[in-house]
């Protein structure tokens, strides 16, 4: 359901993680064009105008970002490089699964019994249809994440595939009503 869609290049959006203060010591024996002797400076207001020209276009190009800024591509080529081998700055392509065409959001307390917790999860885990799969504390034993593009799609997942697991004892689907927030800009890396 999702891997298809997803090799649709207009279906991913571009992430721009930053963390400050968190990188290496400078490198001896980089030269001034080498992104590594940008390694030990702190990052200056240049480096978060980039950044903030990769928010609003994660795909700009180091020309496009420089015409903006009234810099050369090498120098927004250079710094760009500094902050992702400082790593302060990670650019990735994330799936937008909405775009993708998944409308409905289930979550479902999974109870197992009469077999593994984990070996439950992996089998889970190699299923399309799942976004995200947690063992959970409480009163079920996995939290698992589904996305579907509409209610017969989600209706037979659950009852014909994942009713029909063997260790599962008991499902608690709850449908999500209205996404309040879904945000893929966090991370630690």
């Amino acid at each position: 359901m999702l891997a298809s869609a997803a090799n649709d290049v207009n279906l991913f959006v571009v992430r721009v993680d930053i963390r400050r203060g968190l990188g290496p010591k400078p490198v001896e024996g980089a030269g001034p064009g080498d992104a590594r002797s940008l390694q030990g400076r702190a990052m200056d207001r240049t480096d978060e105008r980039i950044i903030e020209v990769l928010r609003e276009d994660g795909r700009a190009s180091h020309r496009a970002i420089a015409d903006a800024l009234g810099l050369s591509p090498r120098v927004v080529s250079a710094r760009l490089d500094g902050m992702v081998a400082r790593r302060e700055l990670r650019i990735t392509a994330v799936a937008d699964l909405f775009e993708a065409g998944n409308d409905l959001v289930l979550a479902v307390g999974v109870a197992v019994r009469g077999r593994p917790t984990l070996e439950v999860a992996e089998e889970l885990a190699r299923l399309e249809e799942v976004c995200a799969l947690n063992v959970v504390s409480g009163e079920f034993d996995l939290e698992v994440l589904l996305l579907s593009k509409d209610h017969e799609t989600l209706r037979d997942f659950v009852s014909n595939r994942l009713s029909s697991i063997e260790g599962i004892e008991r499902l608690s689907p709850a449908l999500g009503l209205e996404l309040f927030k879904f945000e893929s800009s966090w991370s630690r890396f």
